[in-house]
């Protein structure tokens, strides 16, 4: 079990409509430790209230799967340009069109990727420093999430890129240009499961994919990742009646 946050909106998260007013601004949100952590964020609004009365919550632990013959995602990443902000407690970098994913015969679109660190999944009772999930939506609005993470080893260029142009807490969002195929691993196995946003305000009926490889980066690229995220990662939430599926790969 780790610590937990989530965001504001779950459309406003992926930036697809404008922001909230001021004065219609929902409560802040934190992780554990404080008094609007992961635990309570239910309580807070009764805009979060699905994270604590869902029951398809996300991260879980990976651990009991069955193998399926799920097809291979097909993924369409190229070279791009990324808004890169510190906001709702991550580092987003946000897309626009031009990075697409094919999973189970619906194509859907880039818009984030989010930084957690440590990973907010367990596999097989291992947690992993660094966890990147690919936010993508389809033509009719349906979310499904690409989790990668990362383990210390050799530095990874495409991550590089994104290291040396971290933005300070509050500081305005900077323009970089990312090889999002050099963020993706070389063997495309994965584990899925319908889960939510592990972020406020937890909406449900998310798709999740995640990566059984992991990528590597360097301790230096961890450090610089840790200092400015410290601990952002959501805890395990119940699995319930939901079943984990594995591709044979």
């Amino acid at each position: 079990m780790r610590p937990a946050r989530l965001s504001a909106l779950f459309l406003s998260a992926l930036a697809l409509i404008p922001c909230a007013r001021a004065e219609d601004a929902l409560p802040a949100w934190d992780y554990i430790g404080g008094a609007n952590d992961d635990e309570d964020w239910g309580l807070l609004s009764p805009a979060y209230a699905k994270c604590t009365v869902g029951t398809a919550q996300s991260p879980v632990a990976i651990d009991e799967t069955q193998k399926t013959s799920m097809l291979p995602m097909q993924f369409d990443y190229k070279a791009s340009e990324a808004v890169e902000q510190w906001r709702e407690l991550s580092l987003i970098l946000q897309f626009k069109d031009g990075n697409t994913l094919r999973s189970e015969g619906t194509e859907y679109r880039l818009r984030q990727v989010r930084f957690h660190t440590p990973a907010e999944h367990d596999i097989k009772g291992v947690n992993l420093p660094l966890e990147m999930q690919f936010i993508h939506e389809s033509a009719d609005k349906q979310v499904l999430v690409v989790a990668v993470q990362a383990v210390t080893g050799a530095a990874n260029a495409a991550l590089q890129t994104v290291v040396e142009a971290l933005p300070h807490k509050g500081a305005p969002e900077k323009t970089v240009q990312v090889d999002v195929a050099g963020l993706l691993p070389k063997k495309r196995g994965y584990y899925a499961y319908e889960g939510s946003l592990s972020w406020p305000p937890c909406t449900e009926g998310v798709q999740w994919r995640v990566m059984k490889e992991p990528i590597t980066l360097s301790k230096d690229q961890l450090r610089a990742l840790g200092l400015l995220l410290g601990r952002n990662a959501r805890l395990s939430q119940p699995i319930y009646f939901r079943h984990i599926k594995e591709t044979q790969e």
